[in-house]
């Protein structure tokens, strides 16, 4: 089963700081929410400390099928799936069958997926500067992937930002 990663990165491939999101960006956030939930039949696959920093009120993401990978075989999602390892949960969500399934963080996950063979398209939101990541999402290999769209910039909040597709080659 082929998936996606989706993920916000800084211009030295940060994703988060203390497990927070470190910008401020309504357009990324409405971006992810329509693409990760498509039409209510898609999977989100994420680590436990992604799970985490969701606020409450948001676990398990809305109209999306929320797997959560852990070694604690004791762990509880309440509303998530918890899986061991990617294959763990890729391998469950076919009963599901689901019509698309994005990886979602955080960098552990990230660095296995992206090496992954069934993993066919990033969707990137390339945000200017640095911000003191202490979370960062791998080196994109463009002898792998490739650029198929980036958008204009555009700035919020003092943050300068722009969606970009990536698909193997």
């Amino acid at each position: 089963m082929k998936f996606s990663l989706i993920a916000a990165i800084d211009s030295k491939n940060g994703i988060g700081v203390k497990n927070r999101l470190p910008w401020s960006i309504p357009e990324d956030l409405d971006f992810f929410n329509k693409m990760t939930t498509g039409n209510g039949r898609n999977i989100v696959i994420m680590g436990k400390k992604t799970w985490e920093s969701l606020p409450e009120k948001y676990r398990p993401l809305p109209r999306r099928i929320n797997f959560v990978l852990t070694r604690d075989a004791e762990y509880k999602a309440k509303g998530g799936i918890v899986a061991s390892s990617i294959e763990d949960a890729l391998e469950r969500s076919l009963s599901h069958h689901p019509d698309h399934v994005f990886i979602i963080g955080g960098a552990n996950v990230y660095e296995q997926a992206i090496q992954d063979h069934r993993c066919d398209t990033l969707y990137i939101t390339q945000v200017e500067g640095e911000h003191g990541c202490d979370a960062f999402f791998p080196k994109i290999d463009e002898s792998v992937f490739e650029k198929a769209f980036e958008s204009k910039s555009r700035t919020v909040n003092g943050v300068t930002y722009r969606f970009a597709k990536y698909i193997k080659r």
